[in-house]
């Protein structure tokens, strides 16, 4: 992590103003800089919980951010991270796209994982969410679930 980002981090953890204190809360943000640094900050943490040995795929809009080698097979993991303390994302209709392939059993690419990064400024908790068709998205390690909801949305400019 470079100075500036450290810099910006400490600034975070001490800001005192009511937004933010809301946002510590809900997790939910809608500042740029605040999201962008929660993002850094979450795949930080998926790649120290996951290992050093890890491809980046975030450039490559192939719905999902991270590859690592999991018993000798490619594990493919979306990385979502927010600054509260409970496992809740929002994906693009592309990575919902690798998703529903998941849920639906269509995924050929390895073995996908959604990763929820919780107190993204703090603790940072690695939430590691796999589908099975039996019990849904659960956390490998924490046995919590979370469940997709789907939304239909439009942009007017």
């Amino acid at each position: 992590m470079d100075a500036q980002v450290r810099k910006v981090l400490r600034r975070e953890e001490v800001r005192t103003d009511f937004r933010y204190q809301e946002v510590k809360r809900s997790g939910r943000n809608t500042d740029a800089e605040h999201n962008a640094l929660v993002e850094i900050s979450a795949i930080e943490a998926v790649i120290a919980a996951l290992g050093p040995d890890y491809r980046d795929r975030q450039a490559d809009n192939c719905g999902w951010d991270l590859e690592f080698e999991r018993g000798g097979k490619k594990l493919c993991v979306e990385v979502k991270g927010n600054s509260g303390l409970t496992p809740r994302a929002e994906v693009s209709p592309n990575e919902y796209r690798i998703i529903k392939e998941v849920m639906e059993g269509r995924f050929t690419d390895g073995d996908y994982r959604l990763a929820i990064v919780t107190d993204a400024f703090g603790g940072r908790n690695v939430h590691l969410f796999a589908f099975t068709v039996s019990k849904g998205w659960v956390c490998e390690r924490t046995g919590a679930s979370v469940n997709a909801t789907e939304r239909i949305a439009a942009v007017f400019s």
